[in-house]
């Protein structure tokens, strides 16, 4: 539906990039889903990425590598959405805030997201998240749209503003990491889309031939301009326009991006 190409091209890629692609599509076929949003230029776009069947070899993960390992985070998220409650008990009291455990709090959040309509769930995957946050902000793991803080509620503000502060601390720590710089707009993209698009564009700015953010930013500005006033519309859209470019710029070859905006 999003016409991306889908290549088994993972030896030719780096890691990073493989990473981004996968988690990019995820987010955006969720937007689309849920919000009918209609991103002109997108399907053009999704057309650059290059999805492979695997994102590392069998057996190398240990629990740091497990944190950019695709193909075992996508299946310990969708191990964790079919956990009973008695076996989320359990999982839980062996958690403890001295040893990561990243294999067990990945499960927990693939459950806590597949059922966060509750309010206890969506307490208990906020506590989750922060722990990444906090200890691994550069980590693959937000690549995923179960890592998006999605929490509307005034509870899950007041969450956000606790997970924004562990962000910035990690921003202040390693300002130069790209990585923390767009998981921090990729968590966020839903709460508070301005600081997203700041980050992404603090991105681009370090790294102008970084197309992936320049896409992702452009996405995002398109995207929350359909929902904004006249005045507001047309800032977003320049953005969009403009990290599409710098984008386009990093990645000349692809004719078929011209006549987009």
């Amino acid at each position: 539906m999003l016409g991306v190409v889908m290549i088994r091209r993972s030896q030719y890629l780096p890691e990073e990039e493989v990473l981004s692609c996968a988690g990019f599509v995820a987010r955006v076929y969720r937007k689309i889903r849920s919000d009918r949003a209609r991103c002109s230029w997108l399907q053009a776009g999704l057309s650059l990425l290059v999805i492979p069947s695997v994102f590392a070899q069998p057996g190398q993960a240990v629990d740091d590598e497990l944190l950019d390992d695709g193909t075992m985070l996508s299946q310990l998220l969708m191990d964790g959405g079919k956990l009973s409650d008695p076996d989320v008990t359990s999982m839980e009291s062996t958690l403890c805030d001295s040893k990561p455990d990243y294999r067990v709090r990945v499960m927990l959040v693939g459950h806590y997201s597949n059922c966060r309509l509750a309010s206890e769930h969506r307490d208990q995957l906020a506590k989750q998240l922060c722990f990444f946050i906090e200890h691994a902000p550069s980590s693959g793991v937000f690549y995923y749209p179960e890592f998006e803080f999605v929490d509307f509620s005034r509870n899950g503000r007041e969450k956000y503003k606790r997970a924004r502060e562990l962000w910035q601390a990690a921003i202040d720590k390693d300002p130069g990491n790209n990585k923390i710089l767009r998981n921090a707009a990729r968590f966020s993209r839903s709460m508070d889309p301005p600081y997203a698009m700041n980050m992404l564009e603090r991105v681009c700015e370090f790294d102008p031939k970084s197309r992936d953010a320049c896409i992702e930013l452009a996405s995002l500005c398109e995207l929350y301009a359909t929902r904004s006033t006249d005045s507001r519309k047309h800032e977003l859209l320049t953005r969009a326009k403009n990290a599409y470019q710098q984008g386009l710029r990093a990645y000349p070859t692809r004719s078929d991006f011209a006549d987009i905006f």
